[in-house]
């Protein structure tokens, strides 16, 4: 999955895209022609369509013959760039080599789709177009065009982490520091197995409460195979990596134990994002996978996994706001009052003088002892 998606998310210096809410999971997108062809493609990922050649990002067939399907795209050879021009607006280009041969030549068939942003630089936008077959350009190079606010660039990530280290990703955007728990790991039962992970540290905690000591020094994610004629702690990873997998935080380790056959045991923990740091939509969880060998895969919902340069502010720095704001329309408007129509003069006019002059008297005698001070 991580190659499919891996050429959909890219730093330029216009600044961060991440083409892949444009990948469907369900159908493909469909094109037919005014000739005899039909186009099945999609982005970021393979297509659904079971009859085009396996690995395809996109295949086409033909109405007069609809048993011969060619692929014009792999997902293998997937690239992204911008186009150089025009730059306003930004436009990428999503390119494939196909296996398909173009008939009476050499050359591979192509793809190759330019998504526009929807916003232009002068501030308008424009309405979004479904991706649409355009033309052939040549020798079997088909182009399709659309226009996507997911083409549009986001604040640029390539001079932040880049995820390697297990804890963050990009400047000021992911970060699973929150979920580091000091004094505890988080535990999963299954009837088959029972795991402990924890986030942003150095592996496990150690903590005789929850069961994990003698789980491997440094493992950050450990299991333990209830079945086994002798259940032994296992490390499933130490070390992992961010990465951003079809719009979900996804925290990939690939250095766990190893199995009979000489492969490392893989963790696979994605946080799809919710309003709470944890606990929604049951919490921590595990989706496939099992201690014995082979790849687990957990989910944890959780605030962690929402990227936070698109986040607003919270409900209590908006809540705080608001009561500055009444504050100072308070004092303001009681200022104006006093001065304007009781006509009371300099700092007589300043609300509540006489409680602010009490209590930094009160503070100067507590600190020197005695003494008053003089307005």
């Amino acid at each position: 999955m991580a190659s499919d998606t891996a050429p959909c998310i890219f730093d330029k210096p216009a600044g961060h895209f991440d083409l892949t809410p444009l990948r469907r999971l369900q159908a493909d997108f469909f094109a037919p022609t005014d000739a005899q062809n039909q186009f099945y493609y999609n982005l970021c990922g393979p297509v659904v369509e079971p009859r085009c050649p396996p690995g395809s990002g996109a295949c086409m067939t033909f109405r007069n013959n609809a048993s011969h399907w060619e692929s014009i795209g792999t997902t293998a050879s997937a690239q992204t760039d911008i186009q150089r021009s025009p730059d306003d607006p930004v436009t990428v280009l999503y390119r494939m080599t196909g296996t398909g041969i173009c008939p009476g030549s050499s050359t591979p068939m192509s793809f190759e789709m330019a998504i526009a942003c929807n916003q232009l630089r002068n501030g308008s936008t424009t309405p979004e177009v479904r991706p649409r077959y355009v033309k052939e350009l040549n020798q079997c190079n088909y182009r399709f065009e659309a226009v996507s606010r997911h083409a549009c660039p986001t604040a640029a990530t390539s001079n932040g982490p880049d995820g390697s280290d297990g804890c963050t990703l990009g400047t000021n955007r992911y970060s699973l520091a929150p979920l580091r728990a000091a004094s505890f790991n988080y535990q999963v039962d299954t009837p088959q197995d029972t795991f402990w992970l924890n986030f942003c540290g150095n592996g496990l905690v150690d903590s005789p409460a929850d069961g994990s000591r003698g789980c491997p020094n440094g493992a950050a994610v450990c299991g333990l195979a209830k079945d086994e004629a002798n259940p032994t702690k296992r490390s499933l990873g130490s070390r992992g990596k961010l990465s951003v997998e079809n719009g979900i935080l996804t925290w990939t380790l690939k250095d766990g134990e190893q199995c009979a056959d000489g492969v490392p045991r893989t963790t696979v923990v994605r946080f799809p994002c919710t309003s709470s740091l944890t606990g929604d939509n049951g919490g921590l969880k595990v989706v496939e996978g099992h201690t014995a060998c082979g790849k687990t895969v957990f989910e944890f919902p959780s605030r962690a996994g929402c990227d936070l340069s698109t986040l607003g502010p919270s409900g209590g720095a908006i809540f705080g706001w608001i009561v500055f704001s009444l504050l100072l329309v308070y004092f303001f408007g009681r200022l104006a009052y006093n001065f304007f129509v009781l006509r009371l003069p300099g700092f007589e006019a300043v609300p509540h003088i006489d409680a602010a002059i009490d209590a930094i008297e009160w503070a100067r005698a507590k600190w020197r002892g005695t003494g008053r001070i003089q307005i």
